[in-house]
């Protein structure tokens, strides 16, 4: 149906624009975050490690400023550059959210990328540098492996849950 796939292109398109134009703005203009704490905390210490830090393992708050270094060692200490990895995680997340509700036969799922997407707390704390689009796309990740899995029963599609 190509009206469908142009509706469905065109969602994406207007929300992920929409949450870059939030990022700009938190980035550059007003702090609209409400936990611009955590957030400048992740950034400077993401900053540190990438002048000063040595790759090795590290779990919780540390990983994330390490994962956060390692970008900013490619593109530059920028909370713009840090937000772009959880405005891409995010977008992974709807694709795979949308495929989770096509599995339950959910017409139309495309619809609901917009909720997903433009949740008002995910749009203000989601578009900086703050671990929780990250997690969000990779609980959906995981929960669509797991579906896929369940659906399937081959082991491919359980690596995906496990990892």
């Amino acid at each position: 149906m190509p009206g469908r796939s142009n509706t469905r292109l065109l969602i994406y398109v207007a929300c992920i624009l929409l949450l870059e134009w939030f990022c700009l703005v938190n980035a550059y203009v007003v702090d609209l975050k409400g936990a611009s704490v955590d957030a400048a905390k992740f950034h400077e210490a993401a900053v540190q490690w990438s002048q000063f830090g040595s790759l090795r393992f590290v779990v919780d708050a540390a990983f994330y400023s390490q994962l956060l270094g390692l970008v900013y060692l490619v593109f530059g200490p920028s909370e713009f550059v840090g937000a772009q990895l959880g405005v891409i995680l995010l977008a992974v997340g709807a694709v795979h959210f949308e495929k989770i509700l096509g599995m339950f036969r959910v017409e139309q799922g495309h619809w609901w990328v917009v909720p997903f997407l433009l949740w008002p707390s995910l749009v203000t704390r989601g578009t900086t540098t703050m671990r929780e689009p990250i997690l969000i796309g990779l609980t959906v990740l995981i929960v669509y492996s797991v579906l896929r899995f369940r659906q399937s029963q081959r082991p491919l599609h359980a690596v995906g849950a496990i990892a």
